[in-house]
C-alpha cells in the first residue's frame, strides 16, 4: 500500500534505468513526499557507481559523483551501518546487502526489477523473515495511481517532456520509454488516464502558466 510516510528502498536496477529513476524520484519530490519516501543504501549506491563506470569507463568522476548526489538528495536517507546475514534460501548472495538494508532501515517496501528477488518474496521463508514487501517498479507505480491525483502524473510527465525539448529532442514518447523500461501497466495508465483525458489541456495550461508574483 502506498500512503504518507510509506518508505521504499530503491534497488540498483531501478537507479540504473534513467526512466524509472526519474519517474519515481520526481513523483516523490513533486508531491513533496506526500505519498511515499524513497531511500537508497550505501551498498546500492556503491553498486550504482560500479555499474555506471563499467558501462562507461571514461566517465568523469565529477559527473558520476554529481549523479550520485542528485539521487541521494532526492531521497530521504541513505541507509548504512547495517549487519548482513544470509537467510538459508536467499537466491543471490550478491543481493544480501539489499535485504539487510531494507530490514535495518525499517522499509515498508523494496522496489526492484530483479526477478530472483521478486520470486523469493513469495516464498514461505521470505514471508517469515522479511518485514517489507517486494514490488516491481511497474507494480509500485500502479499502486501510487490509487492514491495520487492524475494531476501529479501530468506534472511529472510535462516536466520531463519540457526538459527533453530543452535538450533539443523532437521525437519524445515517454510512455514508450516506460514500456521499454518494463513499466507497461503504468505506460497504459499514463496514456489513457492522463495524456488522453479531457483534463490534460488544463494540466498543460497550469504547468506552462507564468508564475505569479513580482
Amino acid at each position: 500500500m502506498v500512503a504518507s510516510k510509506y518508505s521504499v528502498l530503491l534497488d540498483t536496477n531501478i537507479l540504473m534505468s534513467k526512466t524509472l529513476r526519474d519517474w519515481i524520484l520526481l513523483l516523490a519530490v513533486k508531491s513533496e513526499y506526500e505519498f511515499f519516501t524513497p531511500h537508497v543504501s550505501s551498498g546500492v549506491m556503491d553498486e550504482f557507481g560500479y555499474h555506471v563506470r563499467r558501462a562507461n569507463p571514461a566517465i568523469s568522476d565529477a559527473v558520476l559523483e554529481n549523479w550520485k548526489q542528485q539521487i541521494i538528495s532526492s531521497c530521504v536517507s541513505c541507509i548504512s551501518g547495517f549487519p548482513v546475514e544470509a537467510p538459508v534460501s536467499f537466491p543471490d548472495t550478491d543481493d544480501l546487502h539489499v535485504h539487510a538494508a531494507a530490514q535495518h532501515g525499517g522499509m515498508h517496501a523494496l522496489v526492484t526489477d530483479d526477478r530472483k528477488l521478486l520470486d523469493y518474496a513469495s516464498t514461505e521463508e521470505a514471508q517469515n523473515i522479511q518485514n517489507y514487501e517486494t514490488l516491481s517498479a511497474d507494480d509500485f507505480l500502479m499502486q501510487l495511481t490509487e492514491y495520487a491525483h492524475p494531476s501529479l502524473f501530468a506534472e511529472v510527465y510535462l516536466f520531463q517532456e519540457s526538459y527533453a525539448r530543452s535538450k533539443g529532442f523532437t521525437e519524445i514518447n515517454i510512455p514508450r520509454s516506460l514500456e521499454r523500461a518494463g513499466a507497461g501497466q503504468f505506460a497504459r495508465y499514463l496514456r489513457t488516464v492522463v495524456i488522453n483525458s479531457p483534463q490534460f489541456a488544463d494540466f498543460e495550461r497550469e504547468f506552462y502558466a507564468p508564475s505569479s508574483g513580482g
